[in-house]
């Protein structure tokens, strides 16, 4: 991984910005494919509210820091480079997947840049820091293995380069990457062996500005202020 005085600048900048509900909710509205009868359950809200978070703060920093020189979602055209082929969905979002396997996706993005010509993976993840072993689901051939998507898992090596291996590819160098978590989880990788490991590799870690718990209090309450369609599931009821 890379960073540089610029892209650290930006993550200063995109550390606790601020939320406009208004904003997200008029985003997510504007969405080519919106349809005010569908039904989400609240893990596609979280997804959704908190990538548009994301692209909100990216954009606005752009606009108020022009030295920056930042270019978003730099033009793929169906690109293929000999392993991957890359295409954008409507919302902006890169997704990677095997040639003439585009049922078998193998990564997305929530959003890329350019800052100062660096090539830059973002990625939001509001999830927990870790699942204790009880909580393992997956299994392979017999064998548990940690829920994916536990922040302190997305920090381990293996991860974290197999996930940015197609950017890699992609730009013909390396990138750099920085994933916004949760302000309760940040607090936690301040302590971490693993999150230092994840720094001293050039990595960066952003605060969310909430903690999980706090934006989805709020988001609840601006789904059900909206009238958009919830679709509750038991987990939908409990912390997740």
């Amino acid at each position: 991984m890379k960073k540089s005085e610029k892209l650290e600048f930006l993550c200063v900048k995109l550390a606790g910005f601020p939320l406009d509900w208004d904003e997200i909710v008029r985003r997510f509205r504007a969405h080519p494919r919106f349809d005010p009868e569908q039904q989400f359950d609240f893990q596609n809200y979280r997804k959704y509210f908190s990538e548009l978070q994301l692209d909100a703060a990216l954009e606005s920093v752009a606009t108020s820091c022009p030295g920056l020189n930042m270019q978003f979602d730099p033009p793929v055209s169906s690109s293929k480079s000999g392993t991957y082929c890359y295409s954008y969905s409507q919302g902006r979002r890169l997704f990677v997947c095997y040639p003439n396997r585009y049922d078998l996706q193998i990564a997305e993005y929530d959003r890329v840049a350019i800052v100062d010509s660096l090539p830059v993976i973002f990625e939001v993840r509001l999830t927990r820091w870790y699942h204790s072993p009880a909580t393992y689901t997956k299994k392979r051939g017999g064998r548990k293995f940690p829920h994916r998507k536990a922040i302190k898992y997305c920090l381990e090596p293996d991860r974290y380069n197999r996930i940015l291996a197609p950017a890699r590819s992609f730009f013909g160098r390396d990138v750099g990457y920085v994933m916004i978590i949760g302000d309760k989880e940040y607090r936690t990788s301040q302590n971490s062996e693993c999150a230092r490991a994840f720094r001293e590799n050039n990595g960066i870690l952003v605060p969310f500005g909430l903690t999980r718990e706090e934006f989805r209090e709020q988001a609840f309450k601006v789904i059900e202020e909206n009238r958009l369609p919830l679709r509750l599931f038991l987990q939908d009821r409990i912390a997740v």
